[in-house]
């Protein structure tokens, strides 16, 4: 699991998934108020990353 805590929200971030606070369409929130602008070209992507991770948390009951 720790392989796919991580995802590449643009060239110049790498964003460890369970400090996400907040994701909208273009930017994640951090839980420290960080935002940070998501890759125009990967957002359905990473959305699909970040959905597939809560996934396995809730399975996992962590959530």
């Amino acid at each position: 699991m720790d392989g796919v805590s991580f995802m590449k929200a643009q060239r110049s971030y790498i964003v460890n998934m369970k400090y996400i606070e907040s994701f909208y369409f273009d930017h994640v929130v951090l839980q420290n108020g960080k935002e940070i602008v998501l890759s125009r070209n990967s957002r359905g992507e990473l959305k699909n990353q970040y959905q597939q991770f809560l996934f396995h948390l809730a399975r996992k009951g962590a959530i």
